[in-house]
């Protein structure tokens, strides 16, 4: 049923939801469209670039937090979820030194490189460590040998 008055809130409300639905059925044909209009018109292409600019500028922190659960997931196919979890699991520590991660810094994924199987999560000194070793556990008893022998 058509409103008698276009602008009224209604009225946009009504032909929000519609745009919406329709976005939704057909977001690939749109998103086709507009990828050949990037690809084929510069000035169009410029003006994305700096909308997309302004949006990360204004909205850092949650550009940031998307990021993280992004590569959590595409990296270690781990939610944001389960890395609360694990985190939680282990005090909001590292799981080799138990020192809590600086403000700002999520801890460091450790998983198995053969396996991909996640372990825990690290700080950067010790997921460093651990990896300029790699896993190594031979290298880690001549290392513990040697601070032995100095000690």
């Amino acid at each position: 049923m058509p409103y008698k008055n276009p602008k009224s809130p209604k009225a946009k409300l009504s032909n929000l939801k519609k745009d919406r639905k329709y976005k939704k059925i057909h977001r690939e044909q749109i998103n086709a469209k507009a990828k050949e209009r990037r690809k084929n018109d510069p000035e169009y292409r410029k003006r994305m670039i700096e909308k997309t600019e302004r949006y990360i500028a204004r909205n850092r922190e949650k550009v940031l937090l998307y990021k993280k659960k992004h590569n959590l997931e595409k990296n270690h196919g781990l939610s944001w979820e389960t890395y609360e979890v694990i985190l939680k699991s282990q005090n909001n520590a590292c799981a080799i030194c138990e020192k809590r991660n600086q403000p700002k810094r999520r801890f460091a994924v450790d998983h198995d490189h053969k396996t991909g199987r996640v372990r825990g999560l690290l700080c950067d000194k010790c997921n460093l460590g651990l990896g300029h070793f790699g896993d190594d556990i031979s290298l880690f008893k001549q290392v513990i040998f040697y601070l032995k022998k100095y000690a």
